[in-house]
């Protein structure tokens, strides 16, 4: 039996790579959506995912940029990893759009996200359920792009 290529290694690697980072941003993206359907969410959790999201996106970017991997998924997953690629990304981008036009604003466009109670601490925004549904409806596209 012959050892693998050190290419061959290295698009296991990448894709093992990219299958994590589609796991993780699953995962976050189902929580997200549970709490934003039942519960309160700070706008704290809805800023620290759209960041999660963004840097995803440029993590995955550099990985299906790799030399190759789009024929080593197609061969390792028998789909083309190019197309559902795409798709996720274009809901990826749609849900972080939508956070960047709706969260709420001031007059000059500064995010108003929380206030600062005694001693300087931090009080973050909290929006119900009932307020969330374009959020709901983003993270639910997204979602729908994960087997």
């Amino acid at each position: 039996m012959a050892l693998p290529s050190n290419r061959s290694a290295t698009l296991s690697k990448v894709l093992d790579d990219i299958l994590g980072l589609n796991g993780i941003i699953k995962q976050l993206t189902a929580a997200a959506l549970t709490k934003a359907g039942t519960d309160t969410t700070s706008a704290k959790d809805i800023l620290d995912y759209a960041e999660q999201l963004r840097r995803a996106k440029a993590q995955l970017a550099t990985l299906v940029a790799v030399p190759g991997i789009a024929a080593y998924a197609q061969e390792q997953l028998g789909a083309s990893i190019s197309a559902d690629y795409n798709t996720m990304i274009a809901a990826l981008d749609a849900t972080v759009a939508w956070i960047a036009a709706n969260f709420p604003k001031d007059a000059n466009g500064f995010g108003l996200a929380f206030t600062l109670g005694a001693g300087a601490s931090v009080v973050w925004r909290l929006f119900p359920a009932s307020a969330l549904g374009g959020y709901r409806t983003a993270l639910t596209a997204l979602a729908g792009t994960f087997a």
